[in-house]
Parts: structure tokens; sequence; C-alpha cells
């Protein structure tokens, strides 16, 4: 099991980590950068397409990353399947035989000594006009990402914490306007043609794979390799109610 003490990296004068090595052998590199490689994980979607790109560029810089890009490259992976909190608690216990495993545990063994992820700079101070839903959506989706990238940090600094607080204090208020509104923003429901899997409808990068007509359905499943395990159901669309199947 990896240890900090098994990690090589850099510190500034006030002992903050500035760059850090990411320990994998040649061959694991080869792995996880080649479109042959076991643990190559670009052509799943298109966040995992964006973290390969990132995972690329570390290898091309010999392993060596700053902490702000491994946060990056962290909070990709952690959306995936297999590498979200859910199904890899604890990356430590899989490093040895799962290098991208590994990456996440050097993550977790080096973020609590870092600077704070977040953008400090001197800023007059804004109010948005929560009163406009789209500025309400704006403020709540600004806030809600800096606290993504708060929340990779470990520990409980004095700066985690005031900036968790100074974001909250944007999305809450977004929030409940948002919910005030919340009548003039829901459309009325859509009834269309879904595609099935097991059961249940199949959801996309996009959102539900549901289609004005059978046409256009049985048209999105010519791209599909495996179109032939889909089946098109009449459905209802709605917020309060979810997908309602028709037929």
């Amino acid at each position: 099991m990896i240890t900090k003490e098994d990690i090589k990296f850099y510190e500034d004068d006030d002992g903050y980590i500035t760059s850090v090595f990411l320990p994998l052998s040649p061959e694991e590199w080869c792995e996880c950068c080649m479109r042959e490689g076991a643990h190559y994980v670009g052509d799943c979607c298109g966040n995992m397409s964006y973290a390969q790109d990132i995972l690329n560029r570390f290898f091309r810089d010999g392993g060596w990353v700053s902490p702000r890009d491994l946060a990056r490259y962290i909070e990709m992976m952690r959306s995936h399947d297999g590498y979200d909190k859910e199904d890899l608690p604890d990356p430590q216990a899989q490093e040895s035989t799962d290098p991208l495993a590994r990456i996440i545990a050097v993550w977790d063994l080096i973020s609590s000594n870092i600077k704070p992820l977040s953008e400090r700079s001197i800023n007059k101070p804004r109010k948005a006009d929560l009163s406009n839903p789209r500025h309400a959506i704006r403020e709540l989706t600004n806030g809600a990402w800096s606290l993504s990238w708060i929340l990779l940090e470990s520990g409980d600094s004095f700066h985690k914490r005031q900036d968790t607080i100074a974001n909250l204090m944007r999305v809450i208020p977004a929030f409940n306007s948002l919910v005030r509104y919340m009548d003039e923003l829901i459309p009325d429901p859509i009834e269309g043609v879904g595609l099935f899997l097991d059961g249940e409808v199949v959801e996309t990068r996009s959102g539900y794979a549901i289609y004005e007509s059978e046409e256009k359905a049985k048209d999105v499943l010519k791209y599909w390799d495996d179109g032939e395990q889909f089946s098109l159901k009449r459905v209802r669309l709605s917020v309060a109610d979810g997908v309602e199947i028709l037929e």
C-alpha cells in the first residue's frame, strides 16, 4: 500500500506541495495511455475523453504534475463508474493492481498539503440579481462548481471552511430563488418515443433518449453498434412524474 513517504514531490518555502510524481511504471503508463491498454478510458464518454487527455499530458511531462492539474483529473475520474466514492471508497486498497486507483490514492495523500484550489484575488464585491431566474441558475452553477473543487481537498483547514461557507452563501440563496420561480421554469409535459434497455429508458450525455417520433428514434439506433438490443416505447416525460410508459 502506497504511503506519503513513497511519493516524490517538491514543496515551496511555505511547505505547500508544488509538484508531485505519479509512481507508475513504463508498462503501466502504456496500459493507461495507449488505446489498446487495459486502463485506457478515453473511449468511454466526453468526460473520460477529457480525463484521458489530461493523463496523456502527465505522461508526456514524465509523470510530474501540478496539484491543480491533478485535482482536475481527479474531478473527472470521480465522476466515472468504478472510480467514484461508492465504487472506490479506498483507492489505496486497489492501487497495487490498478494504476488509476494509485493516482487517486496519491491525491488523497497529498491534498491536505497543497494551496487552496479556489482562486484568490481581490475583486469588487458583487451581488447577483436573484430575482432573475437565469441569474439565479448561473449563481447556483458557479457556486456548486467551486464547491466541487473545494471538497476535493482533504482535512479541515481554515481556508477550506472559509471557501465552503462563502460558496454556500451563494448557492443557498440562488437555490431558494429558483424554488420560488419554479412554476415559471417548468415546461409542460412532452410525449415521444423512448429507447429502452432492460426495462429502463436509456440516458445519454444530453439527457434521456426520448425523441419526438419513432422515425427519429430509429435514426439514432442506426449509429449504435448494438442498436438491436433496444426497444422503442411511447412515453410521457414530466418534472412531476418523470418517465411514464404510455403503451
